[in-house]
């Protein structure tokens, strides 16, 4: 699904011609009213058992859905989710295709990070430090999310307070 949050460049005309090519394509106008509102209007039509949310400025490296789709369906109820470095002044993900125990984090510990970044900032990895701050390269069940709705009245960190919320509804982190 493809929400169109007012673009004003051939974003949506692109977007008509791969839902005519794939018919599992699905592609909504929002009013420009704000990533939040179109994130929730996502929330709201989707049917699929999984949401990743995906914004203009993200990048995909190719393949990377169905690999965190598959572990999705292999740990049920949990939060999946690529390696997400961040490097120079843009963001570089990472994704391994592999799990290990190490990328298997308790989402009590998630939050401790968010809440305390200093404290962990030495001792922490740089993907797993940064990838409290959004819902960007992850797949949530929709049965953790499907109550919950981003802040339409929060302009900065909105992603954050989604995905802190979120934590507390799955007890591990699975990471790619």
């Amino acid at each position: 699904m493809i929400i169109n949050n007012n673009s004003t460049d051939r974003t949506l005309e692109i977007c008509k011609n791969l839902q005519i090519l794939n018919t599992n394509i699905y592609v909504y106008s929002e009013k420009k009213r704000g990533v939040s509102a179109a994130r929730n209007r996502g929330l709201e039509l989707a049917r699929g058992s999984f949401v990743m949310f995906v914004d203009g400025d993200d990048y995909l490296p190719y393949g990377i859905l169905s690999l965190l789709m598959k572990n999705a369906k292999n740990f049920p109820g949990k939060i999946v989710q690529g390696n997400i470095l961040l490097e120079k002044e843009y963001l570089e993900n990472v994704y391994s295709g592999e799990i290990n125990q190490e990328a298997i984090l308790e989402s009590k510990y998630m939050q401790e990070i968010a809440l305390y970044p200093i404290k962990y900032r030495k001792r922490e990895k740089e993907w797993v430090l940064n990838s409290v701050y959004g819902v960007f390269g992850k797949i949530f069940p929709k049965a953790i999310i499907s109550d919950m709705r981003f802040y339409e009245d929060t302009a900065l960190g909105e992603d954050m307070l989604f995905y802190l919320e979120t934590l507390h509804k799955t007890d591990v982190i699975i990471v790619l």
